[in-house]
């Protein structure tokens, strides 16, 4: 009787910390059917999304954050707005960089179908590289007075 007592205690004092921290403790089912679903919803969404979020990326920590709740506030994006769970938060942010690094090298005439992996920072070029899946790689980088994107060539 004691350890049921004791079980059901711990089990009540977990839930409780859960729900006040804001976390909430999903199968690994759970958590892949949130990613899907905000890889999803973040295709969906116009390139100006993409573009805006893209914005973001080369900004300081501190800077960055601010800059995608504007973008998620300016163009209206309930999905993540409304979302309770970094499961869904932190896919749909990174697909969204993904698609906006992606657009901006097509808007800029470049062949770029897709880029199936996060930027890594050349310090020698002092540049993102970008491989698109098509295997082109180009290097960009922002340019923080004009506040926007430059591709290196």
């Amino acid at each position: 009787m004691k350890k049921i007592t004791i079980l059901t205690s711990l089990t009540a004092v977990v839930a409780t910390i859960s729900t006040l921290s804001g976390c909430a403790m999903y199968s690994m089912a759970e958590k892949e059917a949130l990613a899907k679903g905000a890889i999803s919803d973040i295709r969906g969404k116009p390139k100006e999304v993409h573009l805006a979020y893209l914005k973001c990326y080369a900004l300081e920590e501190s800077k960055k954050d601010t800059c995608r709740h504007a973008v998620e506030r300016n163009h209206n994006l309930q999905d993540i707005i409304t979302s309770s769970s970094w499961e869904y938060v932190l896919p749909y942010r990174y697909e969204a960089e993904r698609l906006g690094f992606a657009q901006f090298l097509r808007d800029n005439g470049r062949t770029c179908k897709g880029i199936n992996k996060g930027l890594l920072y050349n310090k020698e070029a002092k540049a993102y590289e970008a491989v698109c899946t098509g295997g082109n790689a180009y290097k960009m980088r922002f340019n923080r007075k004009a506040g926007q994107w430059v591709i290196v060539k």
